[in-house]
Formats: C-alpha cells, structure tokens, sequence
C-alpha cells in the first residue's frame, strides 16, 4: 500500500459518511457547515496513554461544544475493541471505524506501517483543513487543551473574502494552489514578496494562481494610494500587471507625475489614463478592497495567504515553494 503524505492546512478535507460505533444507528458525516470538526486518528495498538488521552477528550467535551465544534474519534481498532473503549472511558462523542486501505484514515495520509498514526485535524464549517497536529511518538494525542485553543485562534486568525470575479489575477482560475497578497507598491517587503512570486510562477505553472488585493498604508506610505489607483487604471485599457511590475520596478518612486510616465511606458492612453487614476470609481475600487480587507483582520502589508490559510513564514523562494510542493503532494 502506497504511503500518502498527512494533509496539509490548505487543503479541502476529503468527505466521508461511517456509522458510530459507540452510538448505534447513526451515520456521521464528515462534513458540518455549522460547525468545527476535529478528527482525532488514533491507531488499533490503544495503549494505556492513548487512552487516558481520551478520557480527556472526553472530559473537555462540553468546552467543544461551547466553541461550536464536534469531536470525531477515527481508528482502525475492531468494532469490538471500539465499543469496550466506548464503555471503559464513557466516551460520547462519535468512535468511528475506518479501513487503511479506503477509508479516511488513508486519505488523510495518517497511515505509517499497517497503523493509523495519532494526528488530530481541525477542520473549518467550510471544509478546509486549518490546522494539524502532527504525531509524536513520544506524546500520543495533543493536549485537548490545545486543540481548543486552535480553535479559538480560528476566529481570531485573518482570512481572506472568497475570490471575486473582479479580482486580479495571474494563472488559471481552477489552480489547486491559490496565493493572494494583499500588498502596498510603496512596501519594500511588498517588492521583495513580488519579486519571490515573479519567480515561483513559471515553476508550477498550471498548478498555481496568485491574486493581489490592494492594502495601502495611507499614513506611512503617503505614495501607496495613488499608485494603487494607477494599477487599477491601468487594468481599465488591460494592462494591470504591467503596471504592477512596472511600479515595483521604481523602488518607491511613486509620484504621480513619474505614474504618468509609466503609463506611458507600458503603452497605455495617456488621456485616458489621467482620467481614470483619480476617477471615483477608481478610488473607491481600491479603498473598498482596503476596507473589506480590514473587516477581515488583515492588518498590514504584505499579507499573504495561501489557499486561504495565512502564510506566516519568511517570504522566500525557499520558503513559499517548499509550502507549495507540500500543498500539491497532498493532491497527487
């Protein structure tokens, strides 16, 4: 049996429908649109931690639901095996029983060596993985303290509005790997991170889409307005991304004369120009993107998402093309 890497954040959960062990007669779907799901894998070799790790699951129960998330217990231990340990450790929430071979124990890639691997999975009302809690030997199951704790910084955590069909974008609509930047032309960080996408493109080709929101820090970058305006103007005669590229190429020189010249440069009406990059439907296209994007906690540039989960790490080639190849392994 081929061995399938642990799914990642990022990546939509795949679905499944199981009868409860513990709870006769009842289907339980993976899928909840009101709700958290957490999934806690856990292997048939039930040793004396994993299920004491249990019994506190079970004890934090009503802190889950209080958060609005349904525990899921999932291993391949017998029926049997199963419904003592219900008994034992008076569990309530649902003990699901998966194969190694086609149930969602294999296609969570939690399957090492004929066992399934203790890993929790928080899965948002929306399908997406959000967080994993990767197996350790030495600790079992995570702390459910932990885990309710992830859940929380969920509602905290920012995320991007669902794709618009107005928004920017560079590669095919249906790319498994979706990047989107809410970023600021006057932002040197924002220039590097331009710089890093400008190269991982051509490398996954049909495989990525990058979006760019405009996010400009009116105070500190008194420039970074306009020069989102001038994008958006540009994009009206279709020639957005030259623009873009053109205005990260000019290290910060942004007035508004030296935008006129780049217009000019990259081909563009320059009547028409003029016109559009102070019109009100201009300026509000980029100060609605600024506010939508404040209403979702997004605080400062460059903020980077990816497949709607927030980047944290260093902006680098490196960095973002080793989370990319993680992302498509889950998919292959």
């Amino acid at each position: 049996m081929s061995v399938k890497p642990i799914l990642q954040p990022g990546i939509p959960a795949p679905e499944f429908t199981l009868p409860a062990i513990n709870r006769k007669s009842e289907e339980i779907n993976s899928r909840h649109p009101a709700e958290v799901s957490v999934f806690v894998f856990f292997g048939s070799e039930m040793t004396g931690p994993i299920t004491a790790q249990l019994g506190d699951y079970q004890e934090r129960l009503k802190d889950y639901e209080v958060k609005k998330a349904r525990l899921i217990g999932i291993s391949n231990a017998s029926g049997d095996a199963l419904e003592n340990l219900a008994e034992e450790k008076q569990l309530t929430f649902p003990i699901l029983h998966s194969d190694l071979t086609g149930g969602p124990a294999y296609s969570y890639g939690v399957v090492d060596g004929g066992q399934i691997l203790p890993v929790v999975f928080v899965v948002d009302p929306e399908g997406v993985i959000r967080r994993v809690f990767d197996p350790d030997p030495a600790e079992g199951l995570p702390n459910p303290a932990m885990v309710l704790r992830a859940i929380t910084n969920l509602s905290n955590a920012p995320k991007p509005p669902v794709i618009a069909a107005d928004d920017w974008r560079l590669g095919p609509a249906d790319a498994p790997i979706v990047l989107i930047e809410y970023g600021d032309y006057q932002c040197s960080h924002c220039r590097d991170l331009f710089n890093v996408v400008k190269d991982l493109m051509p490398i996954y080709k049909d495989k990525l889409q990058f979006i760019f929101r405009h996010f400009p820090m009116r105070h500190a970058h008194p420039l970074a307005i306009m020069a989102a305006q001038a994008a958006e103007a540009a994009g009206i005669q279709g020639k957005f991304w030259e623009m873009h590229a053109r205005m990260f190429a000019a290290d910060n020189d942004l007035e508004t004369e030296k935008l006129r010249v780049y217009a000019q440069e990259i081909g563009l009406d320059p009547e028409r120009f003029s016109a559009d990059l102070t019109s009100p439907a201009v300026e509000s296209a980029v100060m609605d993107e600024y506010r939508e994007a404040t209403k979702h906690k997004i605080k400062s540039p460059p903020t980077l998402f990816v497949n709607s989960i927030l980047f944290d790490g260093a902006h680098t080639l490196e960095n973002l093309g080793h989370k990319v190849a993680g992302l498509l392994s889950c998919l292959d």
